[in-house]
């Protein structure tokens, strides 16, 4: 069953980075995740005035997370949804960094997928949620840090948890791992990236395996199912 909604009792945490330029080291990184890939929310203390945060790290084990860090000015975006299974409902986040040059698709991007069903997984979600700021770390091969970025929080995640806690109401999740493969097998983060933009008539356009699919002339049970906040949250880090 949904959690007890949570968020509406916690304070916003002030996690501004009170430390000056330094060099940024991860240690004590858990082996299990050595070679893992994602984006990944940690409970970690970066500065002992701010205390206990969650902070969100990018596990890119290629070359190419130097060229990510190298963007300049680098810019966060997230964009969510929520997709009920066969298993039941699973929440998608998708961040992502746009593409520098004029170019239709971000040059980078990361899905994370939550059970809304699951406190544990929600409550660490709502910590970041109320958070005054967002610490990103981009970690390459061996955890070394290819850079560390700040955020102050607008992305609208406590929102979009609420959102998505009302919308669940009365659902439970019967096998999260079987949702997540059946999301993943219908939807590719191009996919995810494209969709619930508004087309000229004002009505929502996603899109499914590459083709648009407007959300007041399809019926089918994958997009009747599918829900998509509309509008980005950025942030950027110079």
């Amino acid at each position: 069953m949904v959690p007890e909604r949570r968020g509406m009792n916690m304070k916003q945490h002030n996690t501004k980075f009170t430390l000056g330029p330094g060099e940024f080291v991860v240690d004590d990184f858990p082996a299990a995740l050595d070679e893992a890939n994602g984006l990944l929310p940690m409970p970690v203390t970066m500065d002992l005035t701010v205390g206990e945060e969650v902070a969100l790290y990018w596990l890119d084990r290629t070359p190419f997370v130097h060229d990510l860090a190298r963007i300049r000015p680098f810019q966060f975006f997230l964009k969510s949804g929520l997709y009920r299974t066969d298993f039941g409902p699973l929440m998608w986040l998708l961040f992502y960094v746009p593409n520098p040059e004029p170019q239709p698709q971000p040059i980078a991007s990361v899905e994370c997928h939550i059970n809304p069903c699951d406190g544990d997984q929600v409550a660490l979600w709502r910590r970041l949620a109320c958070q005054s700021h967002w610490h990103l770390t981009l970690l390459g091969a061996g955890n070394e840090v290819a850079d560390f970025f700040e955020f102050e929080n607008a992305f609208g995640l406590g929102e979009r948890l609420d959102t998505v806690e009302d919308a669940c109401r009365g659902m439970c999740v019967t096998d999260f791992l079987a949702a997540k493969r059946q999301f993943s097998a219908g939807f590719t983060m191009d996919d995810l990236y494209a969709m619930a933009w508004p087309d000229a008539a004002g009505r929502t356009i996603g899109r499914r395996n590459g083709k648009p699919v407007p959300s007041g002339d399809c019926h089918c049970p994958a997009c009747s199912r599918m829900t998509a906040d509309r509008s980005d949250r950025m942030k950027h880090s110079n």
